[in-house]
């Protein structure tokens, strides 16, 4: 396929289970996605990653 434009597509999992009991104190009132992990939410790594590569 010389020449062909392929398109790269990133999927992010950011689900979890209902009933997790880890951050349960916590999770009560934020999702876990937007658990602050480094000043940022922590859904924002992954997709702050994806944008850094050049083909997505």
């Amino acid at each position: 396929m010389a020449g062909s434009k392929q398109r790269v597509v990133a999927v992010i999992m950011v689900g979890g289970p209902t009933k997790g009991t880890r951050f349960r104190l916590l999770s009560l009132n934020v999702p876990k996605p937007l658990f602050p992990l480094a000043g940022q939410p922590m859904v924002h790594h992954p997709i702050s990653a994806c944008r850094r590569v050049w083909q997505i």
